[in-house]
């Protein structure tokens, strides 16, 4: 069987790369279409952007630590990577798209790298406190990222719905292309 990382790396790249397709060839106008995803942005640029910064969330979440050398915190933890600035929301729903695959391209890379070299021991630990953003306390590593590549999939399949057909389902029926992995077949 190969490493694990390996997989997980490769299907969230693929995701990326197809998700930055898609996302190309939309016009002005299917940027502005209506879609309610959950909550997630009323458009689907809007669904897009949330994206491309769930992938900087994730990057900065899988960071390696580091520990602050001397000083009354000596020996803690300190959380590095990127500033993402608040989630996209129903008033800041206009994106910029060359912004958006910017991000979307840098965010999805470094991603990517960081779960190839995850420390394949740490893969089944969960998360350190300080660094739980999602609702992930005590989960292992390898399903948050699953998750993650889960709820990507579901968002990309969302806009692909709207752009199709000019709707977006939210729930079940958002979810109903999307298949996620099951464990126990692992």
């Amino acid at each position: 069987m190969g490493d694990r990382r390996q997989e997980l790396a490769e299907a969230m790249r693929q995701q990326v790369l197809e998700t930055i397709e898609f996302l190309s060839g939309l016009t002005e106008s299917e940027l502005e279409l209506p879609c309610t995803d959950e909550g997630f942005g009323s458009t689907v640029g809007a669904v897009a952007a949330h994206v491309a910064a769930a992938y900087g969330r994730a990057a900065t979440i899988l960071q390696p630590r580091r520990s602050t050398p001397t000083g009354r915190n000596a020996g803690h933890v300190q959380v590095v990577g990127p500033h993402l600035g608040p989630r996209p929301t129903k008033e800041s729903d206009g994106i910029d798209l060359a912004t958006t695959l910017h991000r979307l391209r840098r965010h999805g890379r470094e991603v990517v790298d960081l779960v190839r070299s995850y420390p394949l021991d740490a893969l089944g630990r969960p998360l350190p406190a300080e660094r739980a953003r999602f609702a992930n306390m005590g989960k292992p590593v390898e399903m948050i990222i699953e998750y993650m590549i889960y709820l990507q999939a579901a968002h990309l399949h969302s806009m692909r719905a709207v752009v199709a057909d000019g709707r977006c389902g939210a729930g079940r029926e958002r979810r109903a292309g999307v298949r996620r992995r099951d464990r126990s077949s692992a």
